[in-house]
């Protein structure tokens, strides 16, 4: 290699040198810009996805509410309909006490056709306690 050679290759590569010193400035630059850019976005998503916790919060405390008020009208109901079942020391009672009879059959007549499901129960419950 000349000396012209070496010189045209030297000018060449300070060229490129430059130009590429561009290339990784508007780079950096670039990223600089973008960077901040995403930061802004991240935060106002940040600050959005917030409001909506705090909003499916307070819809899961009212869901709660309503269940809860719920459960409190059915324990309420349940009470107002308890009388209608025996319990299993009920069911023994009336079962030992109607032992006696067993074998021999009975009819149960009860004036009131709203409530036959009652006396349905009851005599399922009876003949269970038999058995």
């Amino acid at each position: 290699m000349t000396k012209e050679d070496l010189e045209s290759s030297i000018k060449t590569l300070e060229i490129l040198l430059i130009v590429f010193g561009v290339l990784v400035a508007i780079g950096v630059a670039g990223e600089s810009v973008f960077g901040f850019k995403l930061w802004r976005k991240n935060s106002r998503l940040r600050v959005i996805q917030e409001r909506e916790i705090a909003n499916l919060g307070a819809v899961a405390a009212e869901a709660n509410r309503k269940a809860e008020e719920e459960r409190l009208a059915r324990i309420k109901i349940e009470e107002r309909v308890a009388w209608r079942r025996l319990t299993k020391d009920e069911q023994s009672k009336i079962g030992s006490r109607l032992r006696h009879f067993s074998g021999e059959t009975a009819s149960v007549w009860f004036k009131y056709w709203r409530h036959r499901r009652f006396h349905i129960r009851i005599g399922y419950h009876l003949s269970a306690e038999r058995r």
